[in-house]
């Protein structure tokens, strides 16, 4: 397996989640999956989808123009397919209009027909801003179904010293009559 852009400190041991190890095997083999709005779940048409070999094989700033082995395009209910990939592990990308880039990975295993995870893709905003979107599994897996999301910052631009902090209990942060920042949760 390739893995891209693995973080490396002197002195320093860093542990990676796991990592996808796709048996031996002969063949091409084909990954499937579904593009999601992060917002309503619903499937999004007309996303472009790039298939990269390797983990973490997306464009990065250490590698800006990666190629991709093959690209499509998502069907009228978000749902794409990719065919005849060697074996081995595979990042996808997402991307299109209105829509923020995000990542997905898989393995091919020859001969094999395989689902991976949804992509989900947070709707771009029409201002300056940023969806954070956190999503986990529930009991039988290996991710805690406790988990939470804190966003926190400057107070205001003028007072870099006092900051604010968004959760569970205290979903958003007004300064002004602006809406810094707010949890929405699903």
């Amino acid at each position: 397996i390739t893995f891209f852009d693995a973080p490396a400190f002197p002195n320093q041991t860093i542990f990676v989640d796991e990592i996808p190890l796709p048996p031996a095997s002969s063949g091409t083999g084909t990954i499937k999956g579904k593009v999601i709005n992060a917002l309503n779940a619903q499937g999004v048409s007309g996303m472009t989808v790039k298939a990269y070999a390797g983990l973490n094989a997306a464009p990065s700033l250490r590698r800006p123009s990666p190629t991709p082995v093959a690209t499509t395009t998502t069907s009228s209910t978000g749902t794409y397919s990719f065919g005849s990939l060697a074996p081995g592990a595979y990042t996808f990308v997402a991307s299109g209009a209105g829509y923020s880039e995000s990542v997905g990975i898989g393995v091919a295993i020859g001969g094999q027909i395989r689902t991976i995870a949804d992509i989900i893709v947070p709707p771009t905003l029409p201002s300056s801003g940023l969806y954070v979107v956190l999503t986990w599994s529930g009991p039988g897996t290996n991710v805690p179904a406790d988990l939470d999301l804190h966003i926190t910052g400057p107070a205001s631009a003028s007072n870099q010293t006092d900051r604010f902090q968004v959760h569970s209990a205290n979903r958003s942060f007004v300064f002004s009559a602006d809406t810094v920042a707010t949890i929405d949760i699903a």
